[in-house]
């Protein structure tokens, strides 16, 4: 429970470095872009991008890849990043115990 809050707060993290590397660019003059989730990955390892491309177009279906991979690597990487931070703190959040118990009657014989 506690890795997978660690973890969401983790993303969260990264969700917010992402919106303060947008930030800087935009303030530093460059004009404001958007930092999508498929540029961090290619300037991380651009060959692990192409080879998972050309391994979904080739393996399972080049429509997957074109219709459904190609957006979500466009998806602004805060938003991602964000989301799947706040869906992992929400899923592993900590969980009140109910504790059930049964009436007691007083018998009075």
């Amino acid at each position: 429970m506690i890795i997978g809050r660690a973890l969401g707060w983790l993303l969260i993290g990264v969700a917010f470095l992402c919106v303060g590397m947008e930030l800087t660019s935009w303030v530093g003059g460059s004009g404001y872009e958007v930092l999508a989730l498929g540029t961090i990955w290619a300037k991380i390892n651009a060959n692990s991008l192409v080879g998972f491309g050309a391994f979904v177009e080739k393996s399972i279906s080049p429509a997957l890849w074109r219709n459904v991979l190609v957006p979500i690597l466009g998806v602004p990487a805060w938003l991602f990043f964000g989301l799947g931070g706040m869906a992992t703190v929400a899923l592993f959040r900590k969980r009140k115990r109910h504790r059930y118990s049964l009436p007691i009657r007083n018998r009075r014989s």
